[in-house]
């Protein structure tokens, strides 16, 4: 179960990639590209659509699809249809996914910019991810750099940022791809869940078996346990308020807006705990979809 505790806002807003969360194949002539990108050269960051001819990048901070684990270094995997995960390959040399699909946006000497798991819901179209490239001093200050967009078809998509990745991060030039042959999410909390890991054989009945194991959408509230999650014993009430649908919303607002109120783009919440219209105890509650 997921327990409820300070932190639970941040959990729950997590928990909207861990409904879409697809972890690549093994079992599909999926390669590891030999880069070697630092932990400190790739960021989760906010920046100015549509990026170019200046890519303003600020809020520097851990991928998104990442659990901030300082162990290995990023790279790609790269499918036989010339797409791209985006993964970090630790020191043992397993491999986890930071995000299954990426998609490259603008490009500059000091700079690469993609977004991650594209998806129309997200401000931005997905989780916009920057690289540093070699020219500039790593680490998470914010910067200013001078980009060009990247062709919007597949193909070159790749070949673009695929040659600015190698010129900036494969220092072998010998070094060759190498089979992926096994991979889990980096989001260490929901391989509580499920593993998630592929083999050779990939055996759909074996992640089957893990999934029912866990309800990942189960949350329990009330007194508190060994792990920091809550019963729902303790007299938790769920009020007799019909909110509807179209009157809560995700948005994107102006702090402190104390004076005024600005919105931006009004999307569905993130996760909607429970649709619940009755006046009796709490029992139980499940993550809304």
């Amino acid at each position: 179960m997921i327990s409820t505790n300070p932190s639970f806002a941040a959990a729950a807003a997590l928990l909207y990639m861990s409904m879409n969360i697809n972890v690549a194949s093994a079992a599909d002539g999926v390669q590891i590209l030999p880069l070697k990108i630092s932990l400190d050269r790739a960021f989760d960051v906010q920046w100015n659509p549509p990026g170019y001819p200046i890519l303003e990048a600020t809020g520097l901070a851990t991928p998104y699809g990442d659990s901030g684990e300082t162990d290995g270094h990023y790279t790609f995997a790269k499918h036989p249809d010339g797409t791209m995960t985006f993964v970090r390959q630790k020191s043992d040399g397993s491999v986890c996914q930071v995000f299954s699909s990426v998609d490259f946006l603008v490009i500059g000497e000091d700079a690469l910019l993609m977004n991650g798991d594209t998806d129309p819901y997200i401000y931005g179209g997905g989780f916009g991810t920057l690289i540093k490239g070699m020219s500039i001093p790593a680490g998470d200050a914010p910067g200013n750099y001078t980009a060009t967009p990247i062709a919007d078809t597949d193909s070159s998509t790749t070949a673009e940022a695929e040659a600015w990745l190698v010129k900036n991060f494969q220092d072998d030039s010998e070094a060759v791809p190498t089979p992926l042959t096994s991979i889990i999410t980096c989001l260490a909390w929901y391989e509580d869940w499920t593993e998630a890991t592929y083999d050779d054989d990939n055996d759909a009945s074996d992640e089957k078996d893990k999934t029912e194991e866990f309800d990942p959408y189960t949350i329990s509230i009330g007194s508190t346990s060994q792990s920091g999650a809550s019963t729902a014993a303790d007299g938790v009430q769920i009020l007799p308020l019909k909110i509807s649908l179209d009157r809560a919303f995700d948005v994107q607002w102006n702090l402190p807006a104390i004076l005024s109120s600005r919105r931006r783009v009004l999307l569905p919440p993130m996760v909607t705990l429970a649709r619940l219209m009755v006046t009796t105890p709490l029992r139980s509650i499940r993550m809304g979809r």
